[in-house]
Formats: C-alpha cells, sequence, structure tokens
C-alpha cells in the first residue's frame, strides 16, 4: 500500500526492482514522459559509510548525466527522533535532492526504509519529489523523516539516480509506475 493517498494497489503496476549491493548509485532509468506518477520504495538501505545522508539527482537525457549544478533543486526535510524531537533542514539551490535529514550508520541494526513519489516527470514546469521514511539512525534512535524537492529546472525527467554523501549502498530498490 502507498504512502501517497490517491493511490491504490491496482493502480501501481511494478516495473523494476533493483538489489543493490555495496552499489555507489542506483539509478532507474526509461522513465515514461506519459505517466504522472512514480513510486519507488527503498528497502533495507544501509551505508558502508558512517553518518551519511541519502540524496538524489535526476536526469532529462535517460541517465546520461544527471543535473548536478549548484541550482539545481530545492527542498524542505523534516523528521524527528525520540532524543533531539523535531529537526528541519532546507536549501534552496543545490547539487542534489537531500532525502533523509537524518545520519545513517553501518553499526547493527542501522538500517533505513523510504518510499519517494516522482509527481509529473514529463511536466515542463518543475518535477517535484516528495520521500517518507523511517529507520534507525547511526545513534541508534528510532527516526521518521520526511522531505519535499523540487527540481528547479523546466524540463522532463526520465531518469533519477541514488547515492549516500559518502561510500555505497546496499538495499532493495523497487520502482512503481502508476496506472491511471
Amino acid at each position: 500500500m502507498s504512502v501517497f493517498p490517491f493511490t491504490t494497489n491496482r493502480a501501481l503496476n511494478r516495473r523494476q526492482e533493483i538489489i543493490a549491493s555495496a552499489d555507489a548509485t542506483v539509478a532507474f532509468t526509461d522513465l515514461d514522459s506519459t505517466k504522472f506518477f512514480y513510486e519507488i520504495d527503498i528497502l533495507g538501505l544501509t551505508p558502508s559509510s558512517d553518518t551519511v545522508y541519502l540524496y538524489a539527482r535526476t536526469s532529462s537525457n535517460n541517465g546520461i548525466s544527471y543535473d548536478s549544478s549548484a541550482s539545481n533543486y530545492g527542498w524542505v526535510l523534516e523528521s524527528h527522533t525520540v532524543t533531539t524531537g523535531l529537526q528541519n533542514q532546507a536549501n534552496a539551490g543545490t547539487t542534489f535532492m537531500g532525502l533523509t535529514e537524518v545520519l545513517l550508520g553501518t553499526g547493527a541494526n542501522e538500517i533505513a526504509d523510504c518510499t519517494i513519489g516522482i509527481f509529473n516527470p514529463s511536466d515542463t514546469n518543475f518535477t517535484s519529489v516528495q520521500s517518507y521514511g523511517a529507520g534507525v539512525d547511526n545513534a541508534a534512535e528510532i527516526f521518521a523523516t520526511k522531505c519535499y524537492t523540487m527540481r528547479l529546472s523546466a524540463a522532463d525527467v526520465d531518469a533519477i539516480q541514488f547515492f549516500l554523501a559518502a561510500g555505497n549502498l546496499t538495499g532493495k530498490f523497487i520502482l512503481r509506475e502508476y496506472i491511471a
């Protein structure tokens, strides 16, 4: 079941699954510009480096290159932990989309799960990306996080790439497309 209220199990078609095992990046290409919405589930995300964030970039040339100029993305993040409570972070012009406000770690049971929505990837306006996640951070605390991101250039999005601030990632990545 999706975290996005307009979808149902019948409306999301499972399109691709990638099992990452110490990979620097994970990318989904060939996103169909006629689709309104894509959902990506990241399950069991674990980094190879300690205290890192999860990031993403988009492409308008099907993954040949990913947009990484200083003003390509803007985002607002909110996260909660038991000890630190509510934390907020925002950035108006960056080379990546921030998807977690919480530092991920390499210790036992430090793991994250995340659901990401890509809205209007063919839009000639800015494409928005939202994410919701939970897990155990590098301080062994349970966390919950949500993010709203915009691609700050008007171009279609036909690929998305995930990576960590440092090191490699391991986990299952599932791409679903919305069927109207």
